[in-house]
């Protein structure tokens, strides 16, 4: 099972995802990503990810895109905070965003 909840601004874009981030449902939230991208590509993307249960290659490899576009993630728990740390071997805290700050406005 698989949940998405998104809200936008004009420069922002704040995406929860919840469950399993694995196929089927990575191609789908790839084509909404793409798709909003797309719409606002220099808006702040803040992806929360603290609802994700399992996060499989695919879903790596998604992770990985929203990276490179200049996406932050908000992750808690170890293996979730692993995987988006060594997504391109580099890791670092700058791929996170305040926790805070991104669930201030959305509402589930």
């Amino acid at each position: 099972m698989f949940r998405l909840y998104y809200s936008e601004t004009k420069n922002e874009q704040h995406w929860i995802l919840c469950g399993r981030m694995a196929e089927p449902w990575v191609e789908e939230v790839r084509s909404l990503w793409r798709q909003a991208r797309a719409k606002a590509p220099h808006a702040r993307a803040a992806i929360d990810l603290n609802d994700v249960t399992v996060i499989d290659a695919a879903g790596k490899e998604l992770l990985q895109e929203m990276q490179s576009a200049g996406a932050k993630f908000v992750v808690t728990g170890v293996e979730n905070r692993y995987i988006v740390e060594n997504l391109d071997q580099g890791g670092g805290t700058d791929l996170f965003e305040d926790y805070g700050t991104v669930r201030s406005d959305i509402t589930r």
